[in-house]
């Protein structure tokens, strides 16, 4: 049978792939060679699993050929969003930086690698900073980083200058890297750390001026906030310490705590008299009881409360 639809321009094949998934789209570039090199315009791109291939068992190298092939294809001008999920490690850098290179020069303005589940054999796959273009030449504002490394260097501070949005989950972050953090990023608006072994005492003071939204899951540490323009803040885990100091825009807060301890009574009496201002508090505990069972509680108290 004769193939006319390969005597179609490249615009229209491309057009045609548009309105396949990506499952489709990269099963259909096996076609020919010309097709390998056929893209859809797309302004959004997702890659895991389910949408690559329909199935758990392909290996890490399949996945990475997979991504590499989509990408090398997508024409410009721009892409919006570069999401990837799947366990890659560092023994998969290179190409990874690869993607990371091509978001600049594609002026992706949001960029989502989940790498949790890696084989433990591989260590963490490291965010490359200094790839990114410094100061009003990204155009990266959203970044968000799960099961990664982030080694922040005081040499590259001016590419996170334009975010607007950092997610941080099981990266680890010591204290250096989260003063390189307050004082790289002046733009951010929401600052989320889940698990990332922040230190001991987690300061923000008038640095972060734009911040909006502060959501910090970790135990046994102490936060102090101060001289900022916060609205929104919550805290999951076992807070040593809590300290507001002139945060007069803060209208929500959301404390949970696993187990009510002695230490947990100042800390909401804490809360009460620093934050008069404050228009929703939600504290949630969990108490223990005879037998070691637990009994969640909760404690919502809205408008005044003081």
């Amino acid at each position: 049978m004769e193939d006319r639809i390969s005597e179609l321009s490249d615009d229209i094949l491309s057009f045609i792939l548009s309105f396949l998934t990506m499952q489709d789209a990269v099963k259909t570039r096996l076609l020919s060679h010309r097709w390998r090199y056929l893209s859809p315009p797309l302004s959004h791109l997702q890659f895991d699993v389910f949408t690559l291939f329909g199935t758990h068992g392909e290996s890490s190298s399949t996945f990475v050929t997979a991504v590499d092939q989509v990408l090398l294809a997508c024409r410009g001008p721009k892409i919006g969003t570069l999401k990837v999920r799947f366990g890659l490690g560092d023994d998969h850098a290179f190409h990874v930086d690869r993607w990371v290179s091509f978001s600049s020069a594609m002026q992706v303005e949001k960029i989502a690698f989940d790498f949790s589940c890696s084989p433990e054999s591989c260590g963490s796959y490291n965010f490359p900073c200094h790839i990114l273009p410094a100061d009003k030449a990204s155009h990266l504002k959203h970044l968000c980083l799960v099961s990664c490394t982030l080694r922040l260097s005081p040499k590259f501070t001016s590419q996170l200058n334009p975010l607007r949005t950092l997610d941080l989950d099981g990266v680890p972050l010591d204290q250096s890297g989260l003063d390189i953090i307050t004082s790289a990023c002046p733009k951010l608006t929401l600052l989320r750390m889940i698990g990332c072994g922040l230190p001991k005492i987690v300061c923000i003071h008038g640095q972060l001026l734009c911040l909006k939204t502060l959501i910090i899951h970790d135990s046994l540490i102490s936060v102090e906030l101060k001289s900022i323009n916060l609205e929104i803040f919550e805290f999951f885990g076992h807070p040593r310490k809590l300290t507001f100091v002139d945060v007069p825009h803060l209208k929500k807060a959301l404390v949970r705590s696993l187990f009510i301890y002695r230490r947990t009574s100042p800390i909401c009496n804490a809360l009460a008299k620093d934050l008069p201002q404050l228009q929703f508090l939600s504290l949630i505990v969990k108490d223990e009881v005879h037998q070691g069972t637990i009994t969640p509680s909760q404690v919502l108290i809205p408008a005044t409360f003081v």
